[in-house]
């Protein structure tokens, strides 16, 4: 893996509610495999009390990337 992101858009635009979920977005390496993806959502799911949903940076489209990522925050 060679970086982790949050992506709370919600809360950064001060419309969370008890419904709202993180999205983390996992930018794998060439080596990353879904045995380390499955583990990294494992261990958010030990620490995490909220719901979340984990993607790689490949499942983001390519006109969606820069806004996404201009509100992600390194983790």
């Amino acid at each position: 893996m060679t970086s982790l992101y949050a992506f709370w858009h919600i809360l950064a635009r001060n419309e969370a509610t008890s419904q709202s979920d993180i999205d983390f977005i996992v930018d794998p390496s060439d080596t990353t495999s879904l045995f380390d993806l499955s583990g990294i959502y494992y261990e958010l799911e030990q620490i995490l009390p909220i719901k979340f949903d984990l993607i790689t940076s490949r499942q983001i489209p390519e006109a969606n990337r820069q806004a996404i990522f201009s509100e992600a925050i390194s983790v």
